[in-house]
């Protein structure tokens, strides 16, 4: 019995030992050292044992030229580059090691212990991470967005015969633009070494406002057709120049088509008139300082003709004139206050689409006849008379155009409604240059000389005047001058 009673004493005591002894074994692994724990890795590299600054060092040295030193954008074959400093773009190396340290002595001791115990068996693997300021990479792409945005081009008609109607339509195109959020998040999400040398832009399809079906479904009424002569007013080479100068532009518009709400833009379509792309010099207007209007050779000269004839198309086939300007003198091509002059960055002709349906605006030169028409569909159709007055002051010449419309079945949409105001100032004179003043030695001596040989004579006068009769001369015939052509601003 004592034997028994020896052995069962014995035994909770080795028990407690062995408590002892384990707990003794968890605390050893799971004392906090400040170290990394071992098994603890960052994108492969083990950092078992390491202090914090430690593996950050290494972590630099390893992975520093992994990282580009700048992000590499592509879109077709357009490549742009951004610097990694201006995006914020570099290697979190901060926070692979806090994830380190975290593993490493995150938890309680028991979680710490039986982790660290899992580590030497299975080490873990941390990321390292390609950190980015997604706001400031979201402007750069906004700063480069317009190089890499094609406009959708609208489906245009490539050639139009009014009489019969017979339309030849060329298919629609879509564009592209860059799609900023879906890129950032493309982006970010490489975010793993290691990273590409080049990055995809992302881009969106943006569909044409006008594409065939609707020209089909809607193209098959003319709206209006306006027309003017060039043969006259204008002598070679301004007459063949400028004739020249209108058939550029039509080239750059002709076939355009408007969606409903949308604007036509002379300037906007047409550009800058220069030498370089193809003008030639004629005649236009130019008011000078004093007030005079001057004709000058200048590129572009006469297509104010073709703004005037697309202007009385607009007007005809009942759009909304926004924006329109007179010359500055009376054209000799168009009644008073129907024409309407263009000068880049000052001058432009605009008309909105206020239809229901697309219309389309067709340019050509028939002959010497300058012919816009302008097509849509047949629900938009109206009869559109313009009425216009004109006046002659002191100051100038003026005038209003209105125009009446009215629906087929005759009903009346507008008995007078204004379309613009004109007013054509006279030109101020050009003063006489000056004549030099005589110095007053020669006045004097001019005097003197002038009064010596009028003395004889009036004495000679008084003794005998004999009576004559004389025919009176008649006066030279003149050959009326043409008066010179009017060029247009």
């Amino acid at each position: 019995m004592r034997v028994g009673r020896i052995g069962a004493t014995r035994y909770p005591l080795f028990v407690a030992l062995s408590l002892l002894a384990a707990i003794a074994g968890v605390a050893a692994v799971a004392y906090d050292d400040g170290l990394i724990a071992r098994g603890v890795h960052v994108q492969g590299l083990d950092l078992s044992g390491m202090t914090p600054a430690a593996a950050h060092k290494a972590i630099e040295t390893e992975f520093a030229t992994q990282l580009p030193a700048d992000l590499t954008l592509t879109a077709g074959d357009k490549t742009f580059t951004l610097d990694n400093a201006a995006l914020g773009r570099n290697l979190d190396v901060d926070g692979a090691v806090a994830e380190a340290e975290r593993i490493s002595a995150g938890g309680s001791v028991v979680t710490r212990a039986l982790r660290r115990l899992r580590l030497t068996q299975v080490p873990q693997s941390i990321p390292l991470v390609v950190a980015m300021d997604e706001a400031k990479l979201a402007s750069a792409l906004e700063e480069l967005a317009p190089q890499v945005a094609r406009q959708p081009r609208n489906a245009r008609v490539k050639s139009l015969r009014a009489k019969p109607l017979r339309i030849d339509i060329e298919e629609a195109q879509d564009g592209t633009e860059l799609d900023v959020a879906a890129t950032v998040a493309a982006v970010t999400s490489a975010d793993r070494l290691p990273v590409a040398e080049e990055a995809t832009l992302v881009l969106k399809r943006t569909p044409p406002k006008v594409v065939a079906a609707d020209l089909q479904r809607g193209m098959n009424t003319v709206l209006a057709t306006y027309r003017t002569n060039m043969s006259r007013g204008y002598t070679s080479p301004a007459r063949e120049n400028r004739r020249h100068n209108v058939e550029l532009c039509i080239e750059r518009f002709t076939g355009v088509v408007l969606a409903p709400g949308e604007t036509f833009s002379f300037n906007g379509l047409i550009g800058e008139r220069r030498r370089q792309d193809g003008f030639k010099d004629s005649y236009v207007f130019k008011r000078q300082p004093d007030g005079s209007i001057d004709e000058e050779w200048e590129s572009g000269g006469g297509i104010c003709q073709l703004s005037t004839t697309l202007f009385g198309a607009a007007v005809l086939a009942n759009t909304k004139i926004t924006e329109r300007r007179p010359h500055s003198k009376v054209v000799g091509y168009a009644p008073i206050a129907r024409d309407a002059a263009v000068y880049w960055g000052q001058l432009d002709l605009k008309f909105k689409n206020t239809l229901s349906n697309p219309i389309m605006v067709w340019a050509a030169m028939e002959g010497w006849d300058l012919v816009v028409t302008i097509v849509g569909d047949a629900s938009d159709q109206y009869e559109v008379e313009m009425i216009s007055n004109s006046f002659n002051g002191a100051s100038g010449r003026g005038g209003t155009l209105w125009r009446k419309v009215t629906r087929p079945d005759g009903g009346v949409v507008d008995a007078r409604e204004w379309v613009a105001d004109s007013f054509y100032p006279h030109a101020k004179p050009k003063p006489p240059p000056p004549t030099a003043k005589k110095p007053e030695t020669q006045v004097k001596a001019a005097e003197a000389a002038k009064t010596a040989t009028q003395e004889p004579a009036k004495a000679e006068a008084t003794k005998h005047t004999p009576e004559r009769t004389e025919t009176p001369k008649a006066a030279p015939k003149r050959t009326p001058r043409t008066p010179p052509a009017e060029p247009v601003a």
